[in-house]
């Protein structure tokens, strides 16, 4: 007997609706009388209500669903570039790897751990409140400037008239290097070593350099 009901929600609403409006009309002529019609017609509203209310979550499970898609797109395209950057780093370690959840790999492209013994020139330029470092193996003239083939880049340190010993201020890998130097002109000495992979892969010191920065 209850096969009459239909399955599927949507189409059992549309049924009680029928019934719950065709029955009173009816009642008599089935023996019935209004308060067994009562129960049917406010069960009727509660069911229709969550049917409605469960179609509108459902829509907006699935908007939720979409947007979480979009957002999680977004944040890869962000994301993947980024690591692909530091993967190919001379800073990168696999110990780092580890730590940041980032693929360690197991073989790829090797560069040379030791250091060379060629010595870097260097070449420097003035403008208002930076010093522009030149370096490799010819820092006068970039169109033919390079670096060995042993070498990442170079590090880069100075010191200011006034101060006891140089300061590592920075590693790159391509000159030139744009030092900011702010405040009251000052002499400031520069000079720079080869690195290979590792920090510890130094060649020698170049020669020392000076020039009027700053102000």
């Amino acid at each position: 007997m209850a096969g009459y009901l239909p399955k599927n929600d949507a189409e059992f609403v549309n049924w009680a609706t029928n019934f719950t409006n065709m029955l009173p009309a009816n009642m008599a002529a089935v023996g019935l009388v209004q308060a067994d019609v009562d129960p049917i017609e406010a069960q009727m509203t509660a069911f229709s209500l969550a049917v409605t209310d469960q179609i509108g979550k459902q829509a907006m499970a699935r908007a939720a669903v979409e947007d979480k898609k979009t957002q999680r797109d977004a944040l890869e395209a962000l994301v993947r570039p980024l690591v692909r950057r530091i993967q190919n780093h001379p800073g990168m370690t696999d110990e780092l790897r580890g730590i940041l959840g980032l693929t360690i790999p197991s073989g790829g492209m090797q560069f040379p751990t030791a250091a060379g013994s060629d010595v870097p020139s260097v070449f420097l330029e003035t403008k208002p409140g930076q010093v522009i470092v030149h370096f490799g193996t010819d820092a006068s003239n970039e169109q033919h400037n390079g670096k060995p083939s042993w070498a990442r880049g170079c590090q880069i340190y100075r010191k200011k008239a006034g101060e006891s010993d140089f300061s590592m201020i920075a590693y790159d890998t391509a000159s030139p290097y744009v030092d900011t130097v702010s405040g009251t002109a000052v002499d400031a000495t520069y000079k720079v070593a080869y690195r290979g992979t590792r920090e510890t892969d130094l060649g020698p010191m170049s020669p020392e350099m000076t020039i009027a920065a700053g102000g």
